[in-house]
């Protein structure tokens, strides 16, 4: 519907108005814009995307698609006929539109509006309704699906969620190990270690052979001997270390980096098979995988 009042009165918020135009009367056009005619063709232009079923109009919309009657032609007792009708109408409440085509008084105003624009009422009235009904019926639909949609969704993040934190408590009830600590051999502890100044900015290693190095965001960071140096430099700094303590002999850099990445690899597989013995979804367990990967920012590390 459409409201009409003989006051004049500000529009605010998600109120429009509009002002007709010189020689047209504001009480009939307010009668054909709640006809049952201007309904439907409100169903077909305006938006449903608010959810619940929700139609929107906006004044953009009403202003270039939206068509109304023209009864710039109708008769004098033509338009008597519509103002009659929809003062009767304007006396009660008006109900929603599968009620509202079965009402006399609803069928008296459309009748009236029919016959001003040269159309049969006993041919084109029932098609009206029908198609009205019809489109109306289909938006609540919709709109009743989606919200089932968004439920179901929310129900299955929630879920989702709960098994995520579950697994993490019964795999990960301390956290992950801690590099390097938790991997260094029992000769690596004892031994002295070399430190390195760690940068704020992200470090990239790139093991190109003759150009090895780490990377950071204003350029070269530091020269490494072998690729294990430097993971061994950028796995402590994903770690939160401000400083690398590197061990002195290569062979147990080596074996540090690889014990950790070993880890890695068996607590990705261990993550795996439990969210996916939970979800019974290969693609749900991957995510969550990821996701306690990301939450305690492990790297990703190659397949052996």
């Amino acid at each position: 519907m459409h409201r009409f009042c003989p006051t004049p009165v500000i529009a605010d918020k998600r109120l429009y108005f509009l002002m007709p135009a010189k020689g047209v009367d504001d009480e009939l056009l307010a009668a054909v814009m709640n006809s049952s005619f201007t309904a439907l063709s409100t169903e077909i232009v305006g938006r449903v995307t608010l959810g619940d079923g929700v139609l929107e109009l906006t004044v953009e919309e009403g202003n270039d698609y939206l068509f109304i009657p023209d009864l710039h032609k109708a008769t004098t007792v033509q338009r008597k006929a519509i103002s009659t009708a929809f003062e009767v109408l304007c006396k009660r409440e008006i109900g929603n539109v599968f009620d509202e085509v079965k009402q006399k008084d609803r069928q008296a105003l459309d009748i009236a509006i029919l016959n001003a624009i040269g159309l049969d009422p006993k041919k084109h009235l029932k098609p009206i309704y029908e198609a009205l009904c019809e489109l109306v019926r289909e938006r609540i639909e919709l709109g009743q699906k989606r919200g089932k949609l968004r439920k179901t969704k929310t129900r299955k993040a929630t879920a989702e969620k709960e098994i995520f934190q579950q697994i993490l408590d019964e795999v990960l009830p301390d956290g992950p190990k801690r590099f390097p600590d938790d991997f260094l051999s029992a000769a690596a502890q004892k031994e002295d270690r070399k430190e390195v100044a760690l940068p704020e900015a992200r470090l990239r290693l790139d093991v190109t052979p003759l150009v090895m190095c780490l990377y950071a965001d204003k350029g070269v960071f530091r020269h490494v001997k072998t690729p294990q140096e430097g993971k061994f430099i950028v796995y402590s700094q994903q770690a939160g270390h401000s400083v690398a303590a590197l061990p002195a002999r290569t062979v147990e850099m080596a074996r540090t980096v690889a014990n950790f990445e070993g880890y890695l690899r068996d607590l990705r597989k261990t993550l795996y098979e439990a969210f996916y013995r939970r979800t019974l979804d290969v693609s749900v367990a991957a995510r969550l995988t990821q996701a306690a990967f990301d939450r305690f920012r492990l790297p990703a590390v190659d397949a052996p």
